[in-house]
């Protein structure tokens, strides 16, 4: 692991300044992560030492390292580079495909956790609210630790997608009343493709073939894990309730990346909607009139949900960041998929057809989307 540190000291191919500057913000990366390298370290040795019958050293480090370097990558948004015999240089994937792809981890566990809890009958004012109470000082936290809590004329945007946000579930909760949550659910899933046209049409980005079959791919991802969508045509108040979520959450990825260009920084951008959505969500619950719940999995179940989302946002702020949202927005929101395999590994939900030909298309869109 120590060597793992040092050699992140390796740096750009700049030159000059602009070089040094890169060594001093890794040395400076290099301190902050080390505390945290011994602390995860030494808890999942010894979690590994008595899971693994006393493995092997070199098996325990090879599980433990890829948990401590994505740790550090998050923190510190360094694309990691191996240099080997001082002449060639290895780089990893881009980095707006390994956030989306965090971002992508985060909601799809969040997701399934929802899914797994609705067997307690889950009320939507009460779990908003608690969910927010995790999901704000998650967000402040990871701010803190990326030394982001700057103000900036962008984070409007953020107290602009807390409102979109709030709304757009609730018109999820309302269309899953009256419709089928398989025809439904994909249809708000497809949001992605709202912010894809609305990112070409207003903010100039590039759709190159390779792009559009990756965003076709994604679609089909979607509704084949989904299910029908014309199904959903039974009950038309449901639909364009479930349409509106999902131009609302189209919407929110615009919105994203207008708030970064003018400005704001990734986490602050999700502190700045968390508190959109507890000024909305706090008044909802009490006119709603549910009580809280004060003990088992509808008490805390909102809280892991609130804090994996929180997380999802801010590694969906960083991947919007460095790339397009048309590749962002489309890997984030299939999540869908790996919810449903979750469901079906966890759950022990049929495996069909569809589904294994959903996580197929998923993996290609990815792949696509990092070659484009």
């Amino acid at each position: 692991l120590r060597h793992v540190i040092r050699s992140q000291r390796v740096c750009g191919n700049g030159n000059g300044q602009d070089n040094e500057k890169r060594v001093k913000d890794c040395d400076r990366g290099c301190r902050q992560t080390r505390p945290l390298f011994r602390r995860v370290s030494q808890r999942t040795l010894r979690r590994l030492d008595i899971a693994l019958g006393h493995a092997k050293p070199e098996v325990t480090f090879a599980l433990v390292s890829p948990a401590c370097l994505g740790i550090s990558d998050f923190l510190n948004e360094r694309a990691y580079k191996s240099q080997s015999h001082g002449t060639s240089t290895i780089e990893m994937m881009a980095p707006e495909i390994q956030f989306a792809l965090f971002s992508l981890a985060f909601l799809g566990i969040s997701d399934f956790f929802y899914k797994w809890g609705q067997r307690w009958q889950l009320r939507g004012g009460p779990f908003m609210l608690l969910q927010n109470l995790a999901y704000l000082p998650t967000a402040f936290t990871l701010a803190y630790l990326r030394d982001e809590i700057v103000w900036s004329t962008g984070l409007w945007f953020g107290l602009l997608n807390g409102v979109l946000a709030f709304t757009a579930f609730l018109f999820v909760l309302l269309a899953l009343r009256r419709g089928e949550a398989v025809a439904l659910v994909p249809i708000v899933r497809l949001n992605f493709a709202i912010t894809a046209l609305l990112a070409i049409s207003l903010l100039g980005e590039e759709l190159t073939v390779i792009k559009a079959f990756a965003l076709l791919l994604a679609v089909f991802a979607v509704l084949a894990v989904g299910g029908s969508v014309i199904s959903a045509a039974g009950d038309r108040r449901s639909l364009w309730l479930a349409i509106g979520a999902m131009c609302l959450f189209g919407f929110i990825g615009l919105f994203y990346k207008l708030g970064l260009n003018a400005g704001a920084a990734p986490a602050a951008m999700t502190v700045a909607q968390s508190v959109g959505v507890f000024f909305i969500a706090l008044p909802f619950a009490i006119q709603q009139g549910d009580p809280l719940p004060r003990r088992g999995v509808p008490l805390w179940l909102p809280f892991v949900c609130g804090i994996l989302t929180s997380c999802s946002y801010v590694s969906f702020a960083v991947a919007m960041r460095y790339g397009d949202a048309v590749v962002v927005a489309s890997i984030a929101q299939l999540s869908f998929v790996l919810t449903g395999v979750l469901a079906i590994v966890v759950l022990k939900e049929q495996l069909t057809i569809r589904k294994g030909f959903g996580v197929v298309f998923a993996v290609l869109c990815v792949v696509l989307f990092a070659n484009a």
